[in-house]
């Protein structure tokens, strides 16, 4: 038996982390994802230098307090009309629209009086350079680094990459999880008997367990095994195959019918530790990956009592 901060080491140790396979997803499947390589900024964010207000584009030079100033067009958001300012004038702008030609700053519409004789209007507060303008580039460069690898795609980070004109990025598959439950007592909800017989169990070890799993951004599949050595020994062998990691809840502990850790030496697994210092869950069986035919790791497996508290 080993303490807990001891087996957290070995587990540790054991398992490499980063890498893995790789596979691309459209950016509408990307939530919860991790990317797996760096993402740059393909275009400009803004693409052009614009208003970040409803208001005046003008000279600031100009825009001080008590000038009065010709209303000489005006740029809604969209397409851009090509407008150029000159002295002596102001046009009307609104909020995303692209900044006119002369101009270097927005004057915003409540800081000015428009004039009812003409069509003018009176700075009733100054402007400084560059006030109210969103500049080309301000939020993001093309070629800027925008992601590391490894990184988990938020909801912000897929309304970024969408600015960035993405639809798809390279993240690491989602690492398989196989989930075999075990024992003869135990029945899966809804699927047959309409009531359990004596002695039986709902299976919730499975639901629980593969809840947990998808939790944490992996892909569960489940098994169940009765507790007969040669069908247990098949359907462990097809689990091993099929994941990364392997849960195996019951049949870990020491009663007659608990076949789970010969079973697996018996499959050519290194069993690591058995028994952790820890209440519940002291009956942990931590088992190296099935060796391939060409000699790396398979599967990691962890044995967890058959408790559902345990193994929870």
């Amino acid at each position: 038996m080993i303490e807990e901060t001891e087996a957290r080491r070995r587990i540790l140790e054991a398992i490499p982390l980063g890498g893995g396979p790789e596979e691309t997803v459209s950016l509408e499947e990307a939530l919860g994802r991790v990317l797996s390589r760096e993402i740059v900024g393909r275009v400009d964010l803004p693409g052009f230098d614009n208003s970040s207000m409803d208001g005046y584009a003008v000279r600031a030079v100009e825009a001080v307090a008590g000038a009065k100033l010709q209303i000489a067009g005006e740029q809604p958001a969209g397409p851009d009309l090509r407008l150029a300012l000159e002295s002596g004038q102001a046009i009307r702008i609104f909020t995303g629209a692209p900044i006119p030609a002369g101009a270097d700053a927005v004057i915003m519409q409540e800081d000015v009086r428009r004039l009812a004789d003409s069509n003018r209007i009176e700075i009733v507060e100054g402007v400084e350079s560059g006030e109210n303008i969103r500049p080309r580039g301000g939020d993001v460069c093309a070629g800027q680094k925008l992601f590391e690898a490894g990184v988990v795609i938020g909801p912000a980070a897929i309304g970024l990459l969408a600015s960035q004109g993405y639809t798809e990025v390279p993240v690491f598959a989602k690492p398989r999880v196989g989930i075999v439950t075990t024992g003869d007592e135990l029945r899966e909800p809804g699927q047959g008997e309409t009531s359990l017989p004596q002695g039986c169990l709902y299976n919730s070890n499975g639901p629980m367990l593969a809840a947990l799993v998808r939790e944490l951004g992996a892909r569960p599949r489940r098994w169940h095994a009765p507790d007969e050595p040669e069908a247990l020994r098949a359907m462990l062998a097809e689990a091993l195959e099929a994941s990364d990691f392997l849960l195996v809840a019951g049949g870990v502990s020491v009663g007659d019918r608990d076949f789970v850790k010969e079973t697996l030496a018996e499959l050519g697994v290194a069993s690591d530790f058995w028994r952790v210092r820890v209440k519940p869950g002291k009956p942990f069986l931590f088992v190296w990956g099935k060796q391939s035919h060409g000699g790396s790791p398979g599967a990691f497996v962890f044995g967890l009592p058959g408790n559902p508290v345990s193994a929870f």
